[in-house]
């Protein structure tokens, strides 16, 4: 029996075999929200219903008892999008004493306001793009780069990478991109890989990184691009494809078909990176440090 990981997988190895990186830019407008609490979605949700809602002129969602509370229903025929939510849970000795702390990651299920009918009750939102965007997207992106409070130093060479043994960010100076957009995203992502480093996130894909095509390697490109589309649509910034990223693709096909867990684990790692580097969050401690070690629950 397929699982919600499993469609969510599916979902996005289609797109990319079709030759569409669905983290660059996927929402057309206004990013993916909640109809009733406004609120974007994260994780990797943002572009699973970037995708199927690229049928749709409404960015809006709800759940099937969300319309009912509205007064309406899914329309005789719709399909609902999987997407997930992680959550805090604590579990306890028979003496009541914590024994770990962790995140449980669940699936449910969301259909976009369209696929609704007689949702009286629902509100008119505003739309949901970001704040910025009456800003220079340039000056935002230099202004989130300031809030990575312990960026590693950077270095100006001739290519972009991120050495953890020295934990020094390589990059090619911004005259010799082809736009600032790919400066920032090239910049984001490198700094994404820096969260890794042990003294930051300590994440076990750059500690203990297997080389290149391997499955950790893999996860880490993908929670390093993942990070960059956050940050780069936390801007307000166009993000450009990236000539690595289509060369990583047919990899990451292969690890997807391998791990069907990963695509969200990737992505709520990317979550948390940006988070970091927003300065939301501080560096990863024990009572949060497990959340891929859970598996997904339907809801």
């Amino acid at each position: 029996m397929a699982t919600p990981y499993d469609h969510i997988t599916e979902t996005i190895i289609k797109a990319l075999e079709a030759g569409n990186v669905v983290w660059q830019k996927p929402w057309k407008s206004s990013r993916p929200a909640n109809a009733i609490t406004g609120k974007v979605y994260r994780g990797i949700n943002p572009f699973l219903l970037a995708i199927a809602g690229m049928k749709y002129s409404d960015h809006r969602w709800l759940t099937f008892k969300q319309a009912v509370e509205l007064g309406g229903s899914v329309k005789k025929g719709e399909h609902g999008t999987w997407i997930t939510f992680s959550s805090p849970t604590v579990k306890k000795d028979t003496n009541g004493d914590v024994v770990s702390k962790y995140w449980l990651m669940k699936a449910y299920k969301v259909f976009n306001v369209e696929q609704c009918e007689n949702l009286d009750k629902l509100q008119t939102l505003e739309s949901l793009m970001s704040a910025n965007t009456e800003k220079d997207a340039n000056i935002v992106a230099e202004e989130i780069w300031a809030k990575y409070a312990d960026a590693p130093e950077i270095l100006w060479g001739s290519e972009a990478f991120y050495r953890p043994s020295t934990d020094q960010i390589t990059m090619p100076k911004r005259e010799t991109f082809s736009s600032n957009a790919h400066f920032y995203a090239t910049l984001f992502h490198e700094g994404a890989h820096s969260t890794g480093h042990a003294s930051r996130l300590n994440r076990k894909s750059v500690t203990e990184s297997d080389g290149f095509a391997g499955q950790l390697y893999s996860v880490e490109e993908l929670i390093a691009e993942f990070s960059s589309a956050f940050l780069c649509d936390e801007a307000g910034l166009e993000i450009p494809t990236r000539e690595n990223t289509v060369a990583y693709l047919q990899s990451w096909i292969k690890a997807l078909n391998d791990d069907k867990t990963m695509l969200v684990k990737a992505a709520a790692a990317a979550q948390k990176v940006a988070d970091y580097m927003l300065g939301v969050t501080a560096k990863s401690d024990e009572d949060t440090d497990a959340a891929d070690e859970k598996v997904l629950a339907t809801a």
